[in-house]
């Protein structure tokens, strides 16, 4: 529906910022063309200037937006055909514009109708049920890694629904909500306080952004009868200000207002760093006031300072300009720390700056570990951990171990101080697999398991077939690509079974090898597969018998060398009868063979049953 027509001239001119954002509408000009067709824009806050940024790029989503480290982050939702609802994010690299990951398995709580950042941690506005019910809101931190589909941690249950966020210079966040009412919301607790009646109603989603030298929020309303508008909003007491009617009644998400200071506020803090010894939560943030005001003159006067710890506010004071400042931190916990200075005088605030630190004692990090079986006893080996997580403190002299036996779930040592463990297991009766998981521990922290290599000890008893109905029944095979080409067998999810690839630059050569099977001497075992080759295509295989898991081994033939054309629909066994001299385990290995540039050799099952 078209937007109400826009005033001419603007409503206000001045000393306004400039903003940029995604537009998502805009009403058609007197040609019936879209006056700023879908994209990212710069313009000024009287509605003027407007400029594409993006360019041909594609901007997906019209829900919450944040810009954050060079990367621009824009949430969807999309109502599909039979009522199916898409939640996805989209990110971008601001530079270009071009797309880096679209994400379409996020869920609430992680659909945002508002995000905004402070201090490079992101807050937002999240549905927590179906956008459909018109469910309950929920304010919360959002970790902004697209490979977890972007979890929240959930701190409140919000008074209604937020259309638009926005932060001040102090970190303080400000939510927007449709009935027009403008909240302070606390990044620790959720709590959203009602600060006053902003006079405006908006009815979709949007947004807002600080300007910094100004102090006031810029608000972008989409109304009921499709106007849209840029107001002005006092944080303290949320009323709002017409600026301007915007010329195509335009509907943005992902605002922001480039930063701005007045000239004579102090310049950004400088040599910031951290101290805290050993480990402590309690130290030091060092920095230094510069002798110039933003315009780069020389300045003097004292100079108001704020220290934010993960955007909460960790100490305050006042120095010269030119002073040399050990501020005294304490922190409550352990973690990753984005720590921001900023500094203040009767000017106004400057621009702040931010270093990352990791402040307590740290996470161990994972020992890399391997297993080997012996004569009865399992050896157990990892190289000691010198380095943590995050990067933050660890005391290696205090480091110790514990080892998990799997799969029985056996803690078989703990508080070791060498990098080795030898564990006493005989030989079981039936074919079982082994691991083991080493815990790093230092300082109350404890490792992710160091996991090792698998050991199978016993064997299969007759009659055996491998069906291969999980991926994880291959766990228990040796899998052996003689040319390392990366073409060799795996598991075949959609039928349930293995095959072997092909390579256009190699033969096949590639072994599938059983776990151990029990036979005796004198007795006659038919062995074989069930196979298959990919429909029109020959592929040629071999199978054989060993005492051990390795190529040399395999020395009894017991399918030659046999070249099938057969579709799925028309697998077939292929199988001999083999009578072993001693009692023992037996490997079965089954050997793709086939020219280069063939297709796919599959297995349905492999079986060794005694026939005597």
């Amino acid at each position: 529906m078209p937007g109400v027509t826009a005033a001419t001239p603007r409503i206000s001119t001045g000393n306004l910022p400039t903003l940029e954002g995604h537009v998502l509408y805009s009403d058609a000009n007197a040609e019936g063309q879209t006056m700023h067709p879908d994209a990212m824009y710069s313009f000024n806050a009287d509605g003027t200037g407007f400029t594409k940024l993006s360019g041909d790029s594609k901007i997906y989503g019209s829900f919450g937006a944040v810009w954050l480290d060079g990367i621009y982050y824009q949430s969807s939702l999309m109502e599909y055909s039979g009522g199916t609802w898409v939640y996805s994010m989209a990110n971008y690299d601001i530079s270009t514009w071009k797309m880096i990951k679209y994400n379409t398995s996020v869920r609430p709580p992680s659909v945002a109708s508002a995000l905004v950042e402070v201090d490079e941690l992101v807050y937002g506005c999240f549905f927590r049920d179906l956008y459909t019910t018109g469910g309950t809101m929920v304010f919360g931190r959002m970790t902004m890694d697209m490979n977890r589909n972007y979890p929240v941690e959930v701190l409140s249950t919000l008074p209604e629904i937020m259309v638009s966020m926005a932060t001040d210079a102090r970190g303080e966040i400000y939510g927007f909500g449709r009935s027009g009412d403008v909240y302070r919301i606390d990044k620790t607790t959720g709590k959203a306080v009602r600060m006053g009646a902003s006079g405006v109603k908006p009815q979709y989603v949007s947004s807002a952004a600080f300007d910094n030298l100004t102090g006031k929020i810029y608000w972008n309303v989409s109304t009921a009868d499709g106007g849209g508008y840029i107001y002005s909003v006092e944080p303290a007491t949320g009323k709002a200000t017409l600026v301007s009617q915007l010329p195509g009644n335009e509907e943005i998400v992902g605002l922001r207002a480039l930063f701005r200071a007045a000239p004579k506020a102090p310049a950004a803090p400088q040599n910031v760093s951290l101290a805290f010894a050993n480990g402590s939560l309690t130290g030091k943030v060092n920095f230094t006031i510069p002798t110039t005001s933003y315009d780069n003159a020389s300045a003097t006067g004292s100079v108001k300072w704020i220290i934010r710890a993960n955007g909460v506010q960790v100490a305050e004071g006042t120095s010269a300009f030119g002073a040399q400042v050990s501020a005294d931190v304490n922190v409550p916990q352990g973690a990753n720390y984005n720590v921001a200075v900023v500094l203040q005088n009767e000017a106004g605030y400057g621009p702040k700056t931010l270093v990352k630190g990791f402040i307590g004692n740290d996470t161990p990090s994972t020992p890399e570990v391997t297993a080997s079986w012996s004569g009865g006893k399992f050896t157990v080996k990892w190289k000691a951990v010198k380095t943590t997580v995050n990067g933050g403190y660890m005391d290696p002299s205090q480091i110790t171990y514990s080892v998990l036996r799997m799969p029985d779930s056996t803690m078989v040592a703990t508080m070791l101080r060498d990098a080795v463990y030898t564990d006493a297991v005989s030989e079981p009766n039936d074919y079982t697999i082994y691991t083991y998981r080493v815990f790093a521990q230092c300082n109350g922290k404890t490792s992710a398991p160091g996991i090792s290599n698998q050991v199978g000890l016993g064997a299969m008893h007759t009659p055996w077939k491998e069906t291969f109905a999980t991926a994880e029944s291959l766990d228990r095979f040796t899998i052996i690509d003689v040319k390392g080409d990366k073409n060799t067998w795996g598991y075949n999810a959609a039928n349930k079974n293995v095959r072997c690839a092909s390579s256009f630059v190699n033969p096949k050569d590639d072994w599938l090898i059983t776990p151990s099977v029990h036979l005796e001497a004198g007795k006659s075992y038919k062995i074989g597969i069930e196979a298959y080759s990919s429909k029109g295509y020959d592929e040629t295989f071999d199978i054989r018998l060993g005492k051990a898991p390795a190529i040399e081994a395999m020395t009894t033939v017991v399918v030659p060398e046999t070249t099938i054309k057969l579709g799925a629909e028309d697998a077939r066994e292929f199988f001999d009868y083999v009578t072993v001299a001693e009692t023992g385990n037996y490997y079965i290995g089954v050997h793709a063979c086939s020219p280069k540039s063939k297709f796919n050799l599959y297995v349905n099952n492999i079986f060794c049953r005694c026939s005597s």
